[in-house]
């Protein structure tokens, strides 16, 4: 590994300081999302709401520009090394595909909590597709950091 460049070396950096961020942003909408679940007045119902909007907010800005940022200047290069990093970074590329769709369910969810036909339905929608993401990226997350460790 010795062979990488320090502009290499930057960028995984990035990466691994990317993924920080990504999984403080899951633990606090694993947060948002308990207070969402647990509220039953309309005042409590509407910090929730809101609190969990910004989650996905974060999250929508955050999660295509790291995968983006991930696929073209770390799981290339890596993918070089051995055929079994070859077929790690296809993996991860197909894991990205199907967590930018477990996103965009939840920013769609998301988009129904504002103003609910159904608040009991919205909750519950929002809820599940926010804890599907929350926990299929963490452990996307986590096999990076522990498959990747030798990178950051």
């Amino acid at each position: 590994m010795a062979s990488f460049t320090p502009g290499f070396r930057s960028v995984s950096s990035r990466i691994h300081t990317d993924h920080e961020t990504l999984i403080n942003e899951l633990n606090e909408l694993d947060g948002a999302l308990d207070d969402l679940a647990d509220c039953s007045a309309l005042f409590a119902y509407r910090a929730a709401a809101e609190r969990v909007c910004r989650c996905g907010q974060r999250l929508s800005q955050i999660v295509p520009e790291h995968f983006f940022r991930e696929e073209t200047l770390l799981l290339d290069t890596v993918a070089k090394v051995s055929p079994e990093l070859a077929e790690f970074a296809r993996e991860m590329r197909t894991q990205h595909v199907t967590l930018r769709g477990r996103l965009s369910e939840f920013c769609a969810a998301v988009q129904n909590l504002e103003s609910p036909a159904d608040r009991a339905q919205a909750v519950n929608a929002a809820t599940e597709s926010g804890r599907t993401l929350a926990s299929e990226l963490s452990s996307h997350v986590v096999l990076e950091e522990s498959e990747l460790d030798g990178f950051f």
